[in-house]
């Protein structure tokens, strides 16, 4: 996990940039890839992890899909199959919790 070894760097001093998700070089180099000619609110970021891709989206300013059967399925009431108790309650708690909101959120994403 290279953003804790890098938190653990800059605690004892270390010069550190911050380049993955959430962080917004990394979303701002995917808009760039894109060009001008896209206009971000059309741009949607699809992932599991709130702290990272609803997080990042949200501080871009583009929308996201938050996948809930992936990373955080137990705390939003989802077992491993994607099935169970989601909830709107659940989801809410979670999102307060890591300080991020989807603008959608989906129990399972398959491609």
């Amino acid at each position: 996990m290279p953003g804790l070894i890098a938190r653990l760097y800059e605690e004892q001093g270390g010069a550190v940039t911050y380049y993955g998700k959430p962080h917004g070089p990394a979303f701002a180099a995917c808009l760039e890839l894109l060009g001008p000619e896209v206009d971000p609110s059309r741009v949607l970021m699809v992932g599991d992890s709130i702290e990272h891709d609803v997080a990042g989206a949200n501080a871009a300013g583009i929308h996201s899909i938050f996948v809930a059967g992936g990373i955080h399925a137990a705390e939003v009431g989802l077992d491993s199959d994607g099935a169970g108790g989601l909830s709107a309650d659940a989801l809410e708690r979670t999102f307060a919790t890591y300080g991020a909101s989807p603008t959608y959120t989906a129990r399972a994403f398959t491609w």
